[in-house]
């Protein structure tokens, strides 16, 4: 499917006027507003998200973790999981999207030459690019060969999250022992991009499969010179891509209660035993709101804790040791766990408070914990918490791995 058109003012707009951060904070929150209002229709219609991504472009979003030397706001982990919570408190699948273009920028900083990163910065800040994603680690390996300094690809690669709407795709696969990573345009010959994802949640990320078919990835779009980088910096990119989660659960997560909150002081009926004329003035009902409101600030806390410190190492470059390096994934890992915990159980319980009418399909409530439940499983919460536990109990920090 083509992109839909984008607007004659959005290529370039990131530079204009350089807007900081904070600006594009106020405009994520402004544009979560008009999310909130269509989203259950969005999702009941199961398009692909081409309109959502060129009203993103507009605001500028995209360009958010581009510096301020290359024209961009200058925007750190903390504004890009500021930016990511908000748009998820409004649509979790468009807030996925969002948090994994800023992942893949990052991944693209971090093992890119200062050549490709400059270029990935023009192209955020003067096209607005959105990227897009087909790396799954634990899909086989797409088939390697070589066409003088060029790489062609053949195979399959599932849950290429974004691919479908994205301006570039981050890529990842084995040459040799190492990933490697290479980021193309969505328009490469050979990449056939399928429309196939058909979950019960996250029903807007896009996440469908890509068959490469002779796809030819030129030895200046293959990231980095030469294997992959091993630093302790250069592979925190399991524990960022889990505060991503943790950010997206958590949106998701204030969003249901919002809602849920709203439809109880102006919809739910008061119980005929309870002798309240509103269902906001039962203090059953008021009482687990505030238990459950409790639950989410605390774990709104830790995950803003999270991101300084990711902040932190982020910032620290060759410097940060593969002890701390540890130490940071084993804190991204709780708040991951955490917010998993809370996100299922808040958008599960408000149906109890909102009461029985609230299951009606034309309210969608339902989306809130489709979307929990399929983001809980994108990798064993199990295996996070034996190394978390390895860690409390032997001091031993996780093994790195594509997912630790």
């Amino acid at each position: 499917m083509p992109h839909a058109p984008r607007s004659k003012d959005a290529a370039g707009a990131a530079r204009s006027g350089a807007p900081f951060a904070a600006d594009l904070r106020q405009a994520a929150d402004s544009l979560a507003r008009g999310l909130a209002d269509t989203a259950a229709q969005r999702e009941r219609e199961g398009q692909l998200p081409h309109q959502e991504i060129e009203e993103l472009r507009r605001a500028g979003l995209f360009c958010l973790p581009a510096p301020r030397k290359t024209g961009g706001p200058g925007g750190d982990w903390v504004d890009v999981l500021t930016i990511t919570r908000a748009i998820s408190a409004a649509d979790a699948s468009i807030g996925q999207l969002v948090g994994y273009h800023y992942l893949n920028v990052v991944v693209a900083d971090l093992v890119g030459t200062p050549t490709q990163v400059q270029r990935l910065y023009c192209g955020l800040v003067d096209e607005g690019w959105f990227l897009g994603d087909s790396v799954n680690p634990l899909d086989p390996s797409l088939i390697v060969a070589r066409s003088g300094d060029d790489i062609v690809l053949n195979g399959r690669k599932t849950f290429s999250t974004g691919a479908a709407v994205a301006d570039r795709i981050l890529i990842a696969f084995m040459v040799g022992d190492s990933t490697r990573f290479a980021l193309i345009p969505r328009e490469r010959a050979g990449l056939v991009i399928h429309d196939d994802w058909d979950n019960v949640g996250q029903r807007l990320s896009a996440s469908g499969s890509i068959d490469f078919n002779g796809v030819t990835v030129r030895a200046d779009e293959l990231l980095g010179e030469g294997s992959a980088p091993t630093s302790p910096r250069s592979t925190l990119v399991p524990p960022l891509i889990q505060s991503i989660f943790a950010n997206v659960l958590l949106g998701l997560t204030q969003g249901s209660l919002n809602q849920a909150i709203e439809y109880t002081r102006a919809q739910s009926r008061p119980w005929f035993k309870s002798g309240v004329s509103r269902a906001s003035d039962d203090p059953y009902i008021l009482a687990e709101y505030g238990r459950l409101a409790a639950q989410l600030a605390g774990a709104l806390a830790f995950a803003d804790g999270v991101a300084a410190t990711l902040r932190s190492a982020l910032a620290q470059g060759p410097d940060l040791t593969a002890d701390e390096r540890g130490s940071v994934a084993v804190e991204s890992f709780k708040s991951r766990i955490v917010s998993t915990t809370v996100a299922l159980e808040i958008t599960s319980r408000i149906f109890e408070l909102m009461g029985a009418r609230a299951t009606a399909r034309k309210y969608g409530f339902d989306r809130y914990w489709r979307d929990a439940r399929t983001l809980s499983l994108h990798d064993p919460l199990v295996y996070k918490a034996k190394e978390i536990g390895d860690f409390v109990v032997n001091g031993q920090v996780p093994e790195v791995s594509v997912y630790s």
